[in-house]
């Protein structure tokens, strides 16, 4: 008797040992199956590094990146209300050579037309804002590029700041 549960024992192990020949490894999911925030993280290289930031002629209250689904933004805080804008949530590092920041895109798939950095100069009044650089590939900021961003996406840009020659402004 003790045989025969040895043999079916064995027998068992053996379906499951063939059975399982990929492992536990996840099941395929095509891309168009994924879901998830997408996002643009990037730096910003001040022109001049930290002797750059003299040519301000404001003060700073703080700089943020905001992505922009419309270009040139219409309407900015509409766009930020609507969901048709995404702004980083922190401030950048100030008066530095370089900084980085990470804009969260959460409903992706998008196609961001205009990423720019904005610097506000007052601390109490969001309208107090002006672009200070915008997403440029070509090196042309009056030609900002364009971001597609699918589900679980990483796009990695930089954004070049020159205070003495800041790129046109988009109308509030």
């Amino acid at each position: 008797m003790t045989i025969r549960y040895f043999f079916l024992f064995l027998s068992l192990s053996y379906c499951l040992i063939v059975g399982c020949n990929e492992g536990l490894e996840p099941a395929f999911v095509s891309s168009t199956q994924l879901t998830g925030p997408a996002y643009i993280k990037g730096t910003l290289i001040f022109k001049n590094g930290i002797n750059g930031w003299n040519a301000s002629k404001d003060s700073i209250y703080a700089v943020r990146v905001a992505g922009f689904v419309d270009n040139p933004p219409k309407n900015i805080i509409e766009s930020l209300l609507s969901g048709t804008a995404y702004i980083s949530s922190d401030s950048i590092a100030l008066y530095t050579d370089s900084s980085t920041f990470v804009v969260e895109i959460p409903d992706p798939p998008k196609t961001i037309r205009y990423l720019g950095a904005a610097l506000q100069y007052q601390k109490d009044n969001i309208f107090a804002q002006k672009v200070i650089g915008v997403y440029a590939p070509t090196g042309d900021v009056n030609l900002p590029g364009t971001i597609q961003l699918s589900p679980r996406d990483t796009a990695i840009v930089r954004i070049m700041i020159d205070f003495e020659n800041l790129p046109p402004q988009p109308q509030l």
